[in-house]
């Protein structure tokens, strides 16, 4: 068993997961549709997810998306397949710190996230802002497959060079 903070998941309700899947061309990514599963659909996502074979590619999904499905679904066989560019990144700089996934691709895209703070988005989902909350969601599998094929090109990773002292300051 994996201990996972139990005061995040008191504070955080999911509601939605939403997966794309890229494919590594020549030219850059070729994204497939996304898809998004909502709270009554997740179980039957995971465990689809978990009979797949690819790697699962994601930004703090071992702090945060697997931590908030830990009570609800087993997400334990996911582990093994799962490229945490928050982890590598932490690893490369020696701190999470100022690696927000919005500052790191500002920094190096000039392009960030829909909203900075997401604390909302389960509001808006409830109060039928969908394609909003979609568009999010979206975003960040985008910005997170952008940012892995940034590192998965780069012989050497030297992330330290790339991140200005002031991205790094909170």
């Amino acid at each position: 068993d994996v201990p996972f903070p139990k005061q995040l998941v008191d504070d955080c309700n999911p509601f939605l997961i939403g997966t794309k899947s890229y494919s590594v061309a020549k030219d850059g990514l070729r994204p497939e549709p996304y898809r998004y599963f909502d709270r009554k659909h997740f179980v039957k996502a995971l465990e689809s997810l978990c009979k797949e074979s690819v790697p699962i590619v994601g930004y703090n999904l071992l702090g945060f998306d697997y931590v908030v499905l830990h009570d609800l679904v087993n997400v334990e066989p996911l582990f093994r397949r799962t490229v945490d560019l928050l982890e590598f990144l932490a690893r490369q700089v020696g701190s999470r710190r100022g690696l927000k996934l919005n500052k790191v691709c500002q920094e190096l895209f000039g392009e960030g996230k829909l909203m900075e703070d997401a604390r909302g988005l389960a509001q808006m989902w409830e109060e039928g802002n969908r394609e909003a909350v979609l568009r999010y969601n979206e975003r960040d599998c985008d910005l997170t497959a952008k940012l892995w094929l940034r590192l998965r090109m780069s012989r050497s990773v030297n992330i330290q060079k790339h991140l200005s002292k002031r991205n790094r300051s909170f």
